[in-house]
């Protein structure tokens, strides 16, 4: 019986993760270029607070441009606030494999 609950405890956590990666992939694919930015941002400094260091002024200057902005970002604007989430989360694996575990599981950030 503790085997069984152990085992029905990790399929919820595995597929809440799922569940909640397909929610933000949804959402972030509806978004105009502007709230995608903002997501994105707003998901690199989520782990920016879990691995430390500071996000480079670009980036803050994007997203409070994106944010305040009637002007669209580019699409290369963009790719860079992707790219720099990918870092993030690979910084964020080097730093701790705890806070990782709990990035990607506890908060699907990752």
């Amino acid at each position: 019986a503790p085997l069984l609950g152990a085992a029905g405890t990790l399929a919820l956590i595995l597929g809440r993760r799922a569940l909640a990666l397909r929610l933000w992939e949804k959402r972030l694919a509806k978004a105009g270029p502007n709230e995608k930015a903002c997501l994105l941002y707003r998901r690199c400094v989520q782990l920016n607070k879990l691995s430390g260091g500071l996000l480079p002024e670009d980036a803050v200057a994007l997203a409070n441009r994106a944010g305040f902005s009637q002007h669209e970002l580019t699409p290369e604007e963009l790719d860079y606030l992707r790219q720099l989430l990918t870092r993030q989360g690979q910084r964020l694996a080097l730093v701790s494999f705890w806070k990782n575990l709990y990035a990607k599981f506890i908060l699907a950030i990752v």
